[in-house]
């Protein structure tokens, strides 16, 4: 410490508040989001791990590719929330270390007027085919109630579509994941109440 510096209870709380300030904003904002993804993805990967160290698999020797959650009840059918939280998934084990394979690429960069440069795309006839070393399958279903959004995700071997980890999530209904359903999810989220109460004799 510099001779003559005096170290403060006044200095002391002028470096420790704005510090509190950026740690509680940090946390406000992970916390944020509308599906929880830190939860799926480190139940997840704590069940991954014990999975691989089993089978003697190195986690740094494994490619995932992330596939889109669909509905339960038509595994056809995917919403924008569906999407949303397997693209929250996607981010959060590629910033955990994972080896994450984009499927969507194009084979080529389209040049769109008025929207840009574009390269991802689920045209089957444009994407780029390679799916070589692909070793894990992160895929999910989702359930939609009148209350909630129940998310079950799962991490398949790719080879053979053993499942090494799952996990659910309910995300409670708001009017914002209300908005990122299908219009049948709408429809089949909404309760029917008795407009007339009677009281019993």
């Amino acid at each position: 410490m510099p001779s003559g510096y005096r170290f403060s209870a006044k200095t002391f709380l002028h470096c420790l508040v704005p510090a509190l300030i950026l740690i509680w904003a940090g946390s406000a904002w992970a916390g944020s989001g509308i599906f929880p993804t830190q939860k799926v993805g480190w139940d997840l990967d704590s069940q991954l791990e014990d999975r691989l160290i089993d089978l003697g698999v190195l986690p740094e020797s494994t490619v995932m590719v992330v596939t889109t959650a669909v509905n339960l009840g038509d595994l056809k059918t995917a919403s924008s929330l569906s999407r949303y939280a397997s693209e929250e998934l996607a981010m959060w084990f590629v910033q955990n270390g994972y080896r994450v394979r984009e499927i969507r690429r194009a084979a080529d960069i389209d040049m769109v007027p008025e929207t840009g440069e574009i390269i991802l795309t689920r045209e089957e006839s444009r994407l780029l085919t390679d799916k070589a070393n692909v070793s894990l399958v992160l895929t999910g279903t989702y359930s939609v109630m009148p209350d909630r959004v129940d998310f079950h995700f799962r991490i398949l071997e790719a080879a053979g579509n053993e499942v090494l980890a799952i996990a659910k999530a309910g995300v409670p209904m708001s009017a914002g994941v209300y908005g990122m359903l299908t219009r049948e999810e709408r429809v089949a989220a909404k309760v029917v109440r008795p407009t007339v109460e009677t009281k019993p004799d």
